[in-house]
């Protein structure tokens, strides 16, 4: 995802937005939307679906036209964020597998959705698919309109002296563009990873299809390591190529100097990769071991912090950061289950003492010290009676009751605040249903866990938009997204599992005055509608927690 100046996109775009943000207050003020989850729900769950503007009677009706169930709308609540009021419609016991859609008395209807026991399965497998459209340095051979030929071949030549060429080709594209990024790969692989542990005992296949795809950015990481250990920040240009093909992209790609952030991250996911290959691949396995041990070296060699500018003259992403700490811990938690040595235990347990209170906020790439937590408490390295285990799960469980609290106040159960809706808003929901996700098992809490499935649900269409921010999940999901693949297709439709950004109140207040439906799908605006492969990944994580 970019982080860099507007002044590409402002200028025209602005007018653009004010212009849609105004078309859709218009069409909001005359229809029914009716929200529901496209990709389904799964039997056994609570099922809601959300009617704006209206209240009466429902029915839920199968694909041949029967109607399977009947009910009345709940009582309407004003959801400050969304500007509307909107009433709940609850088909709960409605357990029969199927395709369904929900009508209303006017004949108004929803997009279809299914009833199964996965029903996000089909979603997960879309989403590992998306990460196969990003791979660089190969043909890419999907069968989409977006397939091309092998790019970026000559990757890349050092930054400081452009006249020493690394081969670095490989990994995946970022997000809309085609720039690589050791921060944010090595954080997206190593999620991948971590939902494959939690998804192999009951879904193998998928748990499989992670492992391959994460190894495809596993060996671009190898490659990303200087010598000394640390690793480099970023292969990119000094410009955003702008919208060209990716074999068509001649620029040339330089390796910018280490940052203490991207060592830290490549230690972490490459520890997981020694983890996750050990059995089938044992020679992968010591090479990322051995290579992320290295990294740790050169952290523990270099206390201070080394954060990464970009340098004048360059405007590609940034991933640039505050501080290291949670870099740091996440590498030591990683190392230390996959190695078992008191070194790497004593360092993640130095580290997480630090941080008091642990769970305040969302994670995201920038900050990965929950997901190490996370990591942290899946492992028996720590003693159930170990007192850091139990401040842990404590302060998990708590602050996870806070987020279902929350939701729970919410007319549409989203656990986003108004101050949430941010570059990136869809990752912010993801990173929050992790911690609920988590803490509802941890607890034994369903309450939490629901409250966790209901921003799964959110994503996929049952929000203030009623639109899938997945593309291609659903009847009426994403067509345009900032993807260079996806827009040079012009008509014919984008990469699908490709989530996209979100409302965005902060860059996109032109779209709306209303935070939650600060949004356009337009293939322009790279604020609110920029796929990119961190967000893929924590959707991913997240369906492998809810059992997908």
């Amino acid at each position: 995802m970019r982080r860099g100046s507007l002044q590409r996109w402002l200028p025209g775009a602005l007018v653009v937005a004010a212009v849609l943000g105004v078309a859709w207050r218009l069409a909001s003020e005359t229809t029914h939307t009716i929200a529901v989850d496209q990709a389904g729900y799964a039997i056994g769950e609570q099922k809601l679906a959300y009617v704006f503007g209206r209240t009466g009677q429902f029915a839920v009706v199968r694909a041949d036209g029967r109607v399977a169930f009947r009910g009345t709308l709940g009582g309407a609540r004003f959801a400050a964020d969304v500007g509307q009021v909107c009433a709940p419609a609850e088909f709960t016991s409605l357990d029969q597998p199927g395709t369904y859609f929900i009508r209303l008395s006017d004949g108004s209807r929803s997009p279809t959705f299914r009833i199964a026991a996965r029903p996000h399965a089909p979603v997960l497998a879309q989403v590992v698919r998306a990460f196969t459209t990003q791979r660089c340095g190969t043909a890419v051979r999907t069968g989409l309109p977006q397939d091309h030929p092998a790019c970026h071949l000559q990757d890349g030549v050092l930054w400081t002296d452009p006249r020493q060429h690394v081969p670095t080709p490989g990994g995946w594209h970022d997000a809309g563009d085609y720039g690589k990024y050791t921060v944010n790969g090595a954080y997206a692989a190593g999620l991948l990873l971590l939902a494959a542990e939690r998804l192999s005992a009951k879904a193998g296949d998928q748990a499989d299809a992670l492992r391959a795809e994460a190894h495809w950015e596993i060996e671009w990481l190898l490659t990303i390591q200087a010598p000394d250990g640390s690793a480099y920040h970023k292969v990119t240009a000094r410009k955003h190529p702008g919208v060209v093909p990716a074999e068509g992209d001649n620029s040339t790609r330089y390796l910018f100097p280490a940052s203490s952030t991207g060592t830290g991250d490549l230690a972490a996911a490459l520890a997981i990769a020694a983890r996750a290959y050990r059995k089938e691949d044992a020679s992968l396995a010591g090479r990322c071991l051995a290579a992320a041990e290295r990294a740790w070296q050169w952290l523990a060699a270099h206390p201070e912090p080394r954060l990464f500018r970009n340098p004048e003259g360059v405007n590609t992403g940034t991933y640039g950061d505050k501080g290291d700490a949670d870099e740091r811990l996440w590498a030591a938690v990683e190392l230390a289950r996959a190695t078992g040595k008191p070194a790497y235990w004593e360092a993640a347990r130095a580290l997480a003492e630090r941080r008091r209170p642990f769970f305040t906020y969302a994670g995201s790439w920038a900050d990965v010290a929950n997901l190490a937590a996370l990591s942290l408490l899946t492992d028996d390295g720590l003693a159930p009676a170990d007192p850091l285990r139990g401040r842990l799960e404590s302060e998990l469980v708590r602050f996870a009751r806070k987020l279902a609290d929350r939701c729970a106040q919410h007319p549409l159960r989203v656990v986003l605040q108004p101050r949430d809706y941010y570059w990136g808003s869809n990752g912010v929901v993801l990173n929050y249903a992790m911690l609920l996700l988590a803490g509802g098992r941890l607890a034994g809490d369903e309450s939490l866990t629901q409250a966790g499935r209901d921003q799964v649900h959110y994503l996929l269409g049952r929000n203030a938009l009623g639109l899938s921010f997945v593309t291609g999940v659903g009847e009426n999901a994403v067509r345009n997204p900032h993807h260079a693949p996806s827009m040079l297709a012009r008509d014919r439709p984008a990469v699908p599992g490709l989530l996209v950004g979100g409302p965005n109140a902060r860059e996109g207040r032109a779209l709306s005055p209303h935070p939650a439906t600060c949004y356009a799908d337009v293939a322009d605006n790279w604020t609110v509608n920029e796929p990119a492969i961190n967000l893929n990944a924590e959707l991913a994580f997240v369906l492998a927690l809810a059992g997908s």
